[in-house]
């Protein structure tokens, strides 16, 4: 199946049962392994995301959303914000697409209408945080425009020896003035 748009949805307990059919599918998937054991344990699958409902309805920044097709039948993956440095402003983002839904663009679009809802909450930056050997995330993370390593108020965030961190600058051109990409 073909999806020419996506949809963000933020999560809700009706999505218990998408959410785990597209969880079952992970399972045989050899890319899941960086997908977070948290995010794929299917028996905490209510647990995880009543309390990702929690945080969309508290106007938490914090936000998890559901990526579905257009029409809203399909459940596709998941994107959100897990963790979000306020002084900063650079917003920890995650995101998983079901196997038979990649190489599709869906990720990229997922990425793009994340970054409109994030605007509302003086987001700077996202950061993904991608294991090295990961290279299909590399990809879809560069396509949107991120760069690693980008130099914030003097200090240069470069993380473990097994994961790259990118940025994705979410500002105008004008408010660039100080901030240089490695």
């Amino acid at each position: 199946m073909i999806f020419d748009k996506v949809e963000l949805i933020p999560l809700q307990p009706l999505h218990a049962r998408l959410r785990e059919k597209a969880l079952r599918e992970l399972k045989h998937d050899p890319f899941s392994k960086y997908i977070g054991d948290n995010i794929k344990d299917i028996s905490n699958n209510v647990t995880w995301l009543n309390d990702a409902v929690k945080k969309n309805l508290h106007g938490s920044s914090l936000k998890h959303y559901g990526i579905f097709s257009a029409d809203k039948e399909t459940f596709i993956g998941e994107i959100g914000i897990d963790a979000f440095d306020e002084a900063e402003g650079v917003a920890n983002v995650f995101y998983w697409v079901r196997p038979g839904s990649r190489n599709r663009g869906i990720a990229r679009q997922a990425i793009e209408l994340l970054k409109v809802e994030a605007a509302s909450y003086n987001i700077q930056y996202f950061k993904f945080i991608i294991d090295k050997s990961n290279f299909l995330s590399e990809r879809v993370i560069r396509k949107v425009g991120a760069s690693r390593n980008l130099v914030l108020n003097g200090s240069v965030e470069t993380g473990d020896p097994h994961r790259y961190y990118y940025f994705l600058e979410l500002q105008g051109e004008e408010d660039k003035i100080g901030k240089i990409a490695l």
